[in-house]
């Protein structure tokens, strides 16, 4: 990624993984249709997989003073630097929703639309629980997020993430949220290893000693597991933690790029992310969920409340200390 020519972008697209390559093949035929349709219409796109160019991204937008330096559209999974204070209160004001308010009947009210108008939350990815007794027999199954604070679930606890920094950010802040410090402190004593997700399916059953007894997973991921009598998915009680996917679009180019913003929060999208069991905002899309399927979602009131790009290190600092603490 050339980040000299980023303001030449129409899109930048970092997509999860399992998302890639069905929106690449679907935007990028939508994109040649326009084009074809208008021989003075071209466009520059560029979706890249978020696992490899997150952080120099949002490092590099990070430094960045002037909106103009930005790509017209940007799309991105999680609570990254778009949701920091410097962000918004830099640039928040100059984009611009696309889609309505509607909500998706599936979701239950989770209510993802920026009050402001100015974000688009297309998408997310729900973080559930894969429980394996297969070492531990006698471990109660969790019902909820709270119950893994616990000191019987000390030390058995798989988070997505590594071992020295970028835990799963809305785990760690919906504990803080309704738990405080001392909650993400016990979150630390409970964890075993931050690890990818697909590790976590590759333990699951497998009665090596280092896996462990539950493991916070991406839904996409946890369905990849064959439940059995010792192995199952716990879709928790207060709801799967919602990890926001967002697309943020330059009001200043919006007239310019409008049919490809409205195509990418349409319909055709969004049944593209619930294919991959990434949840769709869009009412018209079925989602392929649990009937009982409930969601925990930070809220905007939170997102503004708090400065995200201070209280993620802030907490992910707490969960480590906690965690050495309890290794040494």
């Amino acid at each position: 990624m050339n980040f000299d020519k980023l303001q030449e972008l129409d899109l930048l697209g970092l997509m999860p993984c399992p998302l890639k390559v069905p929106f690449e093949q679907v935007c990028n035929s939508y994109v040649s249709f326009l084009e074809g349709k208008d021989e003075d219409a071209h466009y520059k796109c560029l979706i890249e997989s978020n696992a490899n160019k997150e952080v120099n991204f949002f490092a590099w937008i990070a430094a960045c003073s002037n909106i103009d330096e930005l790509p017209g559209i940007m799309m991105a999974p999680g609570f990254n630097h778009f949701f920091s204070r410097d962000f918004m209160d830099n640039f928040k004001r100059q984009f611009t929703a696309v889609r309505g308010r509607a909500n998706n009947t599936s979701l239950h009210g989770v209510d993802l639309a920026d009050p402001d108008g100015h974000y688009n939350i297309l998408s997310f990815n729900p973080t559930v629980m894969l429980v394996d007794r297969t070492l531990h027999p006698d471990l109660p199954v969790p019902r909820c997020w709270a119950d893994l604070l616990k000191s019987e679930y000390e030390d058995l606890v798989a988070l997505r993430g590594h071992m020295n920094e970028n835990f799963c950010e809305g785990i760690i802040m919906n504990i803080y949220k309704e738990h405080g410090e001392e909650g993400v402190k016990r979150l630390g004593r409970a964890v075993k290893m931050g690890v990818h997700p697909s590790q976590m399916v590759k333990f699951a059953g497998s009665a090596k000693k280092e896996a462990p007894a539950v493991s916070a997973v991406p839904y996409s991921f946890a369905r990849l597991v064959k439940a059995n009598d010792k192995v199952k998915i716990v879709w928790p009680e207060d709801g799967a933690i919602v990890n926001p996917f967002v697309m943020l679009v330059k009001s200043s180019e919006l007239p310019r790029l409008q049919k490809i913003a409205e195509f990418i929060a349409g319909s055709p999208i969004g049944q593209v992310f619930a294919s991959t069991f990434f949840p769709s905002y869009h009412p018209e899309v079925l989602n392929d969920l649990p009937p009982e399927a409930r969601f925990k979602w930070l809220g905007w009131d939170f997102i503004q409340e708090n400065d995200l790009g201070e209280l993620v290190p802030k907490l992910e600092n707490i969960l480590l200390s906690s965690y050495r603490e309890k290794m040494a």
